[in-house]
């Protein structure tokens, strides 16, 4: 009784888990077809590990754009979901959170805030370089060092 119990649990907790991370790819989606105006786009998978970070290529219009990244971070208690845009330099010209699960620290959804990490591709301090947010200490921190990691992936890798 209690294997089946087990197995019940976690076979929910999978197809959860799925459901999950489906929502979040069809969210990244929407979301370049949005920022690209509803252009042709098409995104290889560059990277085929384990890891939630996924690393994309993006062609638009049959033409090589650059790279785009579906990642995720930890807030204080939670996961968020977010995606980052780059240029074919391998700057950041965009970065959205799609999903952000905690009540606590959602400051770090705001469009300027996210700004800070534009047109730039280099280690980010947080108090230095990326402007402290007062109510998200943790998620503005996880962000930033999350993307820092991020970065130095796509220099160095790909």
């Amino acid at each position: 009784m209690k294997k089946i119990l087990l197995i019940t649990i976690v076979l929910t907790l999978s197809i959860g888990l799925n459901a999950q991370n489906s929502d979040v790819h069809k969210k990244f989606e929407k979301e370049l077809a949005t920022y690209f105006n509803q252009k042709k786009v098409e995104i290889t998978e560059l990277i085929n590990n384990q890891s939630t970070d996924k690393f994309y290529k993006l062609i638009i219009d049959e033409k090589f754009y650059g790279y785009s990244v579906l990642a995720s971070a930890k807030g204080r208690y939670e996961l968020f979901d977010f995606m980052i845009i780059y240029n074919d330099q391998k700057k950041i010209e965009y970065i959205n959170i799609l999903i952000y699960r905690s009540q606590y620290g959602q400051e770090i959804t705001n469009k300027n805030w996210l700004k800070q990490f534009y047109k730039k591709v280099k280690l980010f301090v947080y108090g230095r370089d990326i402007q402290a947010l007062s109510g998200a200490t943790f998620s503005a921190e996880s962000i930033t060092n999350k993307i820092n990691k991020l970065n130095e992936i796509l220099i160095e890798i790909i």
